[in-house]
């Protein structure tokens, strides 16, 4: 139906292999639903030992050193810090349930030339959270604080059953004048 249809960029997280002068890819549905897929595309980026590439999810892609990216200062869910879960892609990661969120708190004394979040989510883990109806796609939503407590949506991460990357680039709302705020929202069911 219309209502379910998206637009995806995702990251191969393993190389693709030449055999026999071609390189094959399998997209498959992995769940017990239907899917329909009207176009596929691979781009091939080349980048120096060290660099990362993420997708935003209008399709571009934005390089990075995975040593230059700094840690929120904060990192909060429910009043409780979770810093140490998520300021490295070390896999323990913060399990969110429908309407978790976590409020990250960024500095302010490299935001003069922009900020991009990367965030990296393995989504569709089988958890203990209380079963939920379904409101929307299943999601993690990025909101910035505009000021005062006023957020904004930046963009919408779509879980995959392995963990992935997605950048967001946050320059529109980095300020040297203030630190940047940062909401994950989930948004889940079942």
């Amino acid at each position: 139906y219309a209502a379910g249809e998206y637009t995806d960029h995702y990251l191969l997280r393993e190389p693709l292999v030449e055999k026999d002068g071609r390189y094959e890819l399998e997209v498959r549905e992995v769940e017990s639903e239907d899917s329909w897929t009207d176009m596929t595309a691979l781009l091939a980026v080349d980048h120096d030992a060290g660099v990362r590439v993420a997708p935003d999810q209008d399709g571009g892609l934005h390089a990075f050193r995975l040593d230059a990216l700094e840690a929120p200062r904060l990192a909060s869910a429910g009043g409780r810090d979770v810093r140490a879960e998520i300021a490295s892609p070390d896999g323990s990661g913060f399990a969110a349930y429908d309407g978790d969120t976590v409020d990250l708190v960024f500095g302010r004394e490299r935001l003069e030339s922009g900020a991009h979040l990367i965030l990296r989510v393995k989504g569709f883990v089988w958890g203990s959270g209380e079963p939920r109806p379904k409101t929307g796609p299943p999601a993690v939503v990025v909101e910035v604080d505009e000021g005062a407590g006023s957020y904004v949506e930046a963009g919408r991460f779509l879980p995959r059953f392995e963990a992935a990357e997605q950048a967001f680039d946050l320059s529109r709302w980095a300020s040297p004048d203030r630190p940047l705020r940062v909401r994950l929202r989930s948004v889940s069911h079942s």
